[in-house]
């Protein structure tokens, strides 16, 4: 298979926007195209994926108890 023949997404489907000014400043998040959340931090466009359905977090990966960080899971198209 040849990279011309591979499928191809031609925008990515989460867009993070440059900063609002606000107190405390912003950043206006896109997913597919439409507005759906302002975010402060890398946490919020995580979750604001995680809402619409883009990834899945998942828990327990870790080898110790107190170890266990959240991990990222793509999850597949519906």
């Amino acid at each position: 298979m040849t990279e011309m023949s591979s499928p191809h997404i031609s925008s990515p489907r989460i867009m993070v926007l440059k900063v609002q000014p606000g107190a405390p400043p912003f950043r206006i998040v896109e997913i597919d195209g439409e507005m759906v959340a302002e975010a402060t931090g890398i946490t919020d466009v995580l979750q604001v994926a995680a809402v619409c359905g883009i990834l899945t977090v998942a828990r327990g990966r870790g080898s110790h108890a107190g170890d266990r960080q959240p991990v990222l899971e793509k999850q597949e198209p519906a």
